[in-house]
């Protein structure tokens, strides 16, 4: 639970130890993860923790975060900052009619739903925090076509032909009923 960008393990081979929404995902890394981030380009050391409770197992489905708490100590210091995500959703009592929507799901989703490679995935997901939803293909295509000129890829290079392939991936996948893309 502590993300990769702070030396966290990631989530390539690992098992969810608990599932949280896009949203709560997205505070996690504007609030603590962003405070630590910062912290530690200035050369502060931290004892970061992360604590939570699951829902209650439905079922097969299981392991969706009920509560989290990331505790920030500076080391030094010993100032304390908590950043609590209380009352998360309860998911869904089947699996029927679940829906992953590609606008709302972090890089495992993306990785195991949607079929997408972990590279695309996570600068699809840097588009999309930094631009908003996508609204449909089109709308995917010209922001990451976009997204890799402003980074100094050329139309030429494997970079574009990977995003073509990822975007003929994402359209084969929402022929299935449970994913989407919805703004």
């Amino acid at each position: 639970m502590v993300s990769e960008a702070l030396g966290g393990k990631g989530s390539v081979g690992i098992k969810n130890l608990s599932i949280i929404s896009q949203s709560t995902n997205s505070g996690m890394d504007k609030r603590p993860e962003q405070f630590a981030k910062n912290a530690t380009k200035e050369g502060k050391i931290l004892i970061y923790e992360t604590t939570w409770e699951n829902h209650p197992k439905k079922r097969e489905i299981q392991n969706f975060a009920k509560w989290v708490n990331v505790k920030i100590t500076d080391k030094e210091t010993g100032d304390v900052k908590n950043y609590p995500f209380d009352n998360l959703p309860e998911p869904s009592e089947t699996v029927e009619g679940v829906k992953f929507n590609l606008n709302e799901h972090g890089r495992p989703t993306l990785m195991k739903e949607f079929g997408l490679s972990q590279t695309f995935a996570i600068e699809l997901i840097d588009e999309r925090n930094k631009n908003g939803n996508f609204e449909n293909f089109s709308s995917i295509e010209k922001r990451m076509e976009k997204y890799y000129l402003d980074k100094g890829y050329s139309k030429n290079s494997d970079k574009f032909d990977n995003l073509y392939d990822q975007i003929d991936i994402i359209k084969a996948k929402l022929r299935l009923p449970n994913l989407e893309l919805k703004p």
